[in-house]
């Protein structure tokens, strides 16, 4: 028993260090080395010229023979001509995408989308506007959009397009797509000098990836310079809204390799290359991913501060990858984070679900949540039924451990004999494997089975944490959205009724458990147990996590107590009926 604890404490320990660096620590010096980087990025020489106050001139496109690549940061300039406001961009015409999954509109002023409205999902909870992956400065300040195009010293900022085509019919310059149809949309901006940009947009009724087809034409006749398409993100954060939604860059190598790294660690007009298959901006729950053909250096990520006058309203995350040669070709994808559709759109976007080391276990836990879901009508529900069935499958390991940590219990009283007795520590550790072999007791067997637990522990985390099917999902009474924090109003105040009640369930379980001899370790065990549910009370975690640790304590609390009890029904049973009474419980709330 006191081998268990001492695990049970350095396992503690671990997950607090860790969570307090990431919850305490991380936010803090996040900044400080934000300026560091820019501080030498400035000494190195490094430009900081914000996007929304680049002007020049337009350059003369550069030959063919001259473009074979492209030149040293060019790819990252923001543009030669002064970046439209939004407000702009809408005055000079519009052209709306009606899909059944989405609403696109599309800025005839540099081609560019003004909204992706995704019907299936809300902007807020009970909320009417559908959740937008094109957000908008709310002080109307020139912002980049996505879908630009740009070479070598120019973009299509201010490029006014027109309609050259489409294979639909438009009311007023809005296309309706029925489901399971197919729209193309051939746009064509004209140029001095007998130059002009072109954009045919792919759409298909029942998915969130369209194609696009980009080219740079000379009387007509293209053009061999490298075309990059822009995906441009506006956001203003909190530091408690990066927390529950962390905003990272995503790409999946030429390699094969996925590399991901969050919007702060990129340095501000200060791009990162990259030879990549696609690019994409995620949230938490979305995505938007540029894809291409894979080659070297056909890639980047960057950011830049966006100001009104001299107040900073936010921040542009840019993701970048160039077409395919001599093509122009591209595929984008704007849509959820849902591994289904994900998968079923190609490209291996489904990686861009980062279920962290253990995600072999979480994918398989996250189809078990969908599968419940489906029976059960009911996220919450599903929660609770895949919780108390993992927890009957570990019982055998979880006796296992409690019989093994009983036997090294019993034998307390012969080994602080050996020890009074044996004072050599070479012969004390001889007598000590002897006494074991001959009372048939694994020192570890207590130990061993808790950290089996570990991964499915952490793997079920993940796929709670990141499972997009819990975004205002409801479960019972005033828990409306099983991926935000649970509070209970009270006047003015909100109580995490769910949190409050696991830890003081951790309490009683500490004080039920038999208590070890020294009152060193009791104190150590008392203050981590404080220390771990007073964080997750101050630091509140989604109400799906904490419903599952909610079913999992109060089932080890249940099995615990029967495995010390001398009663007649065994553990087993008493897990059964547990369960019952339990899910049983969450059916009922499900009612009122």
């Amino acid at each position: 028993m006191e081998d268990k604890r001492t695990a049970i404490a350095i396992f503690l320990c671990i997950l607090v260090v860790l969570v307090y660096s990431e919850l305490f620590i991380n936010p803090v010096t996040q900044e400080a080395v934000r300026q560091e980087q820019l501080r030498k990025a400035e000494a190195a020489g490094v430009t900081t010229q914000s996007s929304g106050s680049a002007q020049s001139t337009v350059p003369e496109i550069l030959p063919a023979a001259q473009s074979t690549g492209l030149p040293t940061g060019s790819a990252a300039a923001p543009s030669t001509l002064a970046v439209p406001r939004p407000s702009e961009v809408r005055a000079g015409g519009v052209v709306v995408v009606d899909a059944p999954l989405y609403k696109a509109e599309i800025g005839l002023v540099g081609g560019r989308l003004l909204s992706f409205q995704l019907k299936n999902y809300a902007e807020v909870l009970h909320g009417k506007d559908p959740h937008d992956l094109v957000p908008l400065n709310p002080e109307d300040a020139p912002q980049e959009l996505p879908l630009g195009l740009f070479m070598p010293g120019f973009s299509d900022t201010r490029v006014r397009y027109s309609v050259s085509g489409a294979s639909g019919t438009s009311e007023q310059g809005s296309y309706t797509m029925l489901p399971g149809s197919e729209l193309k949309i051939d746009l064509i901006g004209s140029l001095p000098e007998g130059l002009s940009f072109t954009k045919s947009l792919h759409f298909k009724s029942d998915s969130y990836l369209f194609d696009l087809n980009a080219a740079v034409l000379r009387n007509n006749q293209p053009l061999s310079v490298p075309l990059w398409v822009e995906w441009s993100h506006f956001t203003k954060l909190s530091l408690n809204d990066q927390r529950m939604n962390p905003e990272t860059f995503s790409m999946l190598g030429i390699d094969g390799k996925v590399t991901k790294f969050a919007v702060d660690k990129v340095i501000e007009n200060h791009p990162n290359f990259g030879s990549a298959t696609w690019v994409s901006f995620g949230e938490r729950y979305f995505i938007s991913a540029l894809i291409s053909a894979g080659a070297e250096n056909n890639s980047l990520v960057d950011k830049r501060s966006l100001r009104s006058d001299a107040a900073l309203l936010g921040e542009q995350y840019i993701t970048r990858i160039q077409t395919a040669p001599n093509s122009g070709q591209m595929s984008v994808y704007v849509g959820p984070k849902d591994y289904r559709i994900l998968n079923q759109a190609g490209y291996q976007l489904h990686r861009t679900i980062d279920l962290g080391f253990f995600s072999f276990l979480g994918y398989p836990l996250l189809w078990l949540i969908r599968f419940f879901q489906e029976i059960l009508g009911n996220y919450g529900l599903a929660i609770i039924f895949l919780t108390l069935l993992i927890k009957a499958l570990f019982l055998p390991i979880t006796k296992a451990s409690f019989d093994s940590a009983r036997a090294m219990q019993e034998l307390q009283p012969e080994m602080k004999a050996l020890k009074e007795r044996i004072k050599d520590p070479n012969k004390l550790n001889q007598e000590m494997a002897a006494l074991f072999k001959k009372r048939g007791v694994n020192p570890l067997g207590g130990c061993l089975p808790i950290f089996l637990q570990i991964p499915v522990f952490f793997g079920l985390y993940s796929a709670l944490l990141n499972s997009i099917e819990l975004r205002h999902a409801h479960f019972a009474l005033w828990i409306k959205d099983l991926s935000a924090p649970e509070y209970f109003p009270v006047g003015a105040l909100h109580i995490p009724v769910m949190m409050i009640i696991v830890g003081l369930a951790m309490f009683w379980q500490q004080f039920s458990m038999p208590q070890p001899p020294d009152p060193a370790q009791r104190r150590m065990m008392l203050i981590m147990t404080a220390v771990f549910a007073g964080m997750f009370i101050i630091f509140p975690l989604p109400s799906g996590l904490v419903l599952y640790m909610l079913v999992n304590i109060f089932m080890s609390i249940t099995q615990q107590t029967y495995l010390r009890s001398d009663r007649k029904a065994s553990p087993f049973a008493a897990t059964l009926v547990a369960g019952v009474a339990i899910f049983g419980l969450g059916f009922v709330l499900t009612l009122l």
